[in-house]
């Protein structure tokens, strides 16, 4: 199950809560498996379509991280297109992200991972004239990856190309910012380019002042 329209409910989506993440639809997330309940997770998602999705624990998550902390309530449904075996058990995945979906409903605990029952929401399609917005933020992006530790022009040489899609390039950036979750998550929820473009474009802007003032 690899195509998702629209409108449909998937009933019964294994997810992995994540405080710190947002995951963006066309990004690829490596995730390090370690925990028995999400252990048990993989081994269901590779038994029944591979389909999980990777959640954002809300504000306030660190009492209850083992029970069931409140989610934020937008995702991004992905397919696990890997995994390797580690030391100990554990395992490494790769999750490529397919869809965003919000959340309907919580299923009864009968997993020892937690269930949802979410809507697919539609993909954004471009706008008419982003085009200047996204030169845009390709110059803000080259001067706020000059500054980011382990980073160089050549780690992202590849969202400079004009060809790359509009919507992959602002899920690839917006993946790649050193944003908090509440912030990536909002320009998750942002339902066309344009919008996440704004949304985006501030961000970078924001993040170009504080390394200028760094630098003086």
């Amino acid at each position: 199950m690899t195509d998702l329209l629209p409108g449909q409910l998937i009933e019964q989506l294994p997810i992995f809560p994540l405080p710190n993440v947002v995951f963006f639809p066309e990004t690829l997330l490596p995730l390090h498996v370690f925990e028995p309940r999400y252990l048990a997770l993989v081994d269901h998602v590779l038994e029944h379509g591979r389909l999980m999705g990777i959640a954002t624990l809300a504000p306030g998550w660190e009492p209850s991280y083992y029970e069931q902390p409140e989610l934020l309530p937008l995702m991004t449904v992905g397919r696990l297109v890997r995994k390797e075996q580690a030391d100990e058990g554990r395992c490494n995945i790769l999750v490529r992200g397919l869809a965003r979906v919000r959340v309907v409903d919580e299923l009864p605990p009968e997993q020892l991972f937690r269930r949802l029952s979410c809507e697919v929401l539609p993909t954004p399609e471009p706008d008419d004239d982003l085009d200047r917005e996204l030169v845009v933020i390709r110059q803000l992006f080259g001067s706020v990856l000059a500054r980011m530790p382990g980073q160089g022009a050549g780690a992202a040489a590849g969202l400079f190309n004009p060809e790359v899609p509009p919507r992959v390039l602002l899920n690839t950036i917006a993946t790649s910012l050193p944003l908090s979750p509440e912030r990536k998550h909002a320009i998750l929820v942002a339902d066309t380019l344009a919008m996440r473009a704004e949304l985006l474009s501030q961000e970078l802007a924001e993040l170009t002042v504080v390394g200028n003032s760094a630098d003086a």
